[in-house]
């Protein structure tokens, strides 16, 4: 009977060992990386890994060989961020250690599938731009009616080049490092306006008689069809107005609002008391028409405060600061510049039902490098507004008045503190000479060799150089978007640098 019980227990025990239980080389440290493999496409969202360790404790450090990077380098978690491009299928291979314990995880990284790039190119007015010449990685098409294009079989990340002449100028624009389908690209040329046209007029009535002096009176046009290039006012000092404007081509008629406000001013023109405001809604005008009897009865509206402080880098001395009105319909009222000194401000508002405000301010270094910051969609009646210019970008390389500058030349300049930017490389040289402008996120750009399309640099010519900044934008996707190189959200702010004169070989 005993050797009976000693056999059955001695299967058991066999077979918990074969089961894992905890027995064996279970007990020993040992390191995993989850997942063990995994497929990616360049330029494609960041993938997680998680290591762990088995009996044993201790500090994880990732290490990677291969395209990609890997961030942080130590912990249990880290992320992998493939490369924005490979040529052909690769592999990367992430290492987890530990001590002398150590796991690994291929990841096979494939070309991102090929896009057909459906965008838009617009002017430096914001308007549909046809008949530009467009290339992708060799891919060539023109731009239709409507400003519209498409090339199909792109891999992204790409670089696109717009090429347009206008009246013998000629411009050029680079974007580098695009993956959207659905750019919008800006020019810097303007064609023959084929922007549709109307008037509207009307009386002016209450608040004080328009030709008081010391008072201001602005008739405003917003409209939602319209770009805000195409919203316009006019300051008016008799009644009855006649305001001009202008929309898209493709619409017949357009409908907005009219907006007329008033103001007294003290000796630096900033606004003392609000004499009358009035609106008019759904107003439409067609092409080549003229709207009559948009009249507009002021009465005095309730007044607000905006106020706040503006700060400066080191170096940086304050410029003026401006304030205006603004509606939902994205008409817009200027109220004042002002160049009074100090950095703290309170401005008075008009207290209109959905208007909010925007305060702006610039300022530039002994360099002569410019800085400003907008805000946008302030709620009337804030005290607390905090405006900070970030430090202005400057010019590296080449220095003025360089010779033997051509499509090798790397320009340079600062990186922008404020944030994520676009950065604008803007070369000019004179009348019917190729200008440039290349769109990136680096610090670094050459001039495109353009001769094979009509629009290199010409030998022993003079140019002028300098770079724009503006954003918050995360990419240069994000700078092609429906707004253009306008941020989405209510801040923007923009640097430039002092212009430099350089000459070709």
């Amino acid at each position: 009977m005993m050797n009976r019980r000693r056999v059955a227990a001695a299967g058991v025990l066999l077979a918990c060992l074969a089961c894992g239980g905890s027995g064996g080389n279970d007990n020993n440290p040992s390191l995993s990386i989850s997942p063990g493999s995994t497929t990616v496409n360049a330029g494609s969202a960041a993938v997680t890994f998680t290591a762990t360790l088995n009996n044993t404790t201790g500090t994880v450090a990732w290490s990677l060989s291969g395209p990609g990077s890997i961030d942080p380098a130590s912990g249990t978690t880290t992320s992998y961020t493939p490369p924005a491009s490979v040529a052909s299928a690769t592999t990367a291979t992430l290492t987890a250690s530990s001590g002398s314990l150590t796991s690994s995880a291929t990841i096979t990284i494939n070309p991102p599938p090929a896009i057909t790039v459906a965008g838009t190119i617009i002017d430096n007015q914001l308007r549909k731009f046809p008949g530009v010449s467009v290339i992708i990685n060799g891919q060539s098409t023109l731009s239709d009616a409507s400003g519209n294009f498409s090339i199909a079989n792109v891999i992204p990340p790409y670089d696109l080049t717009a090429l347009v002449t206008v009246s013998g100028d000629k411009g050029a624009s680079v974007y580098k490092g695009l993956t959207r389908a659905d750019p919008t690209i800006l020019v810097a040329l303007s064609p023959t306006s084929t922007d549709n046209t109307g008037t509207l007029t009307g009386s002016v009535t209450g608040g004080d008689p328009l030709s008081t002096v010391g008072d201001k009176t602005v008739v405003s046009w917003g409209s939602t069809q319209a770009n805000q290039f195409q919203n316009s006012s006019l300051t008016i000092n008799s009644s009855p107005y006649n305001l001009d404007v202008s929309w898209d081509s493709s619409l017949p008629s357009i409908t907005g609002n009219m907006h007329v406000l008033q103001w007294a001013m003290d000796g630096n023109n900033l606004p003392t008391a609000y004499k009358g405001y009035a609106e008019k809604t759904n107003v439409a005008v067609a092409a080549g028409g003229t709207t009559n009897n948009v009249n507009l009865a002021m009465s005095a509206p309730g007044t607000a405060n905006v106020g706040g402080s503006v700060t400066v880098p080191a170096g940086v001395t304050l410029g003026n600061k401006s304030f205006s009105v603004n509606f939902a319909d994205t008409a817009a009222i200027s109220l004042g510049n002002d160049s009074t000194p100090g950095n703290t401000f309170t401005y008075l508002f008009p207290n209109v039902t959905g208007a909010t405000a925007t305060i702006s301010a610039f300022g530039s270094n002994a360099g002569g490098d410019v800085v400003g910051l907008a805000l946008s969609a302030i709620a009337l009646g804030t005290t607390n507004v905090s405006v900070a210019l970030p430090t202005p970008i400057s010019a590296v390389l080449p220095a003025d008045a360089a010779t033997g500058i051509g499509t090798g030349t790397d320009f340079t300049w600062t990186a922008f503190a404020g944030g994520n930017a676009l950065y604008v490389l803007l070369a000019s040289g004179a009348s019917g000479q190729p200008s440039f402008a290349i769109f990136t996120t680096g610090t670094t750009a050459r001039i495109p060799d353009l001769s094979a399309q009509g629009m290199g640099l010409p030998p022993g010519a003079s140019y002028s150089w300098n770079v724009l900044a503006v954003g918050p934008h995360a990419n240069v996707d994000s700078a092609a978007g429906p707004k253009s190189i306008l941020p989405t959200g209510n801040t923007l702010f923009q640097a430039q640098t002092n212009s430099r004169d350089f000459t070709t070989p």
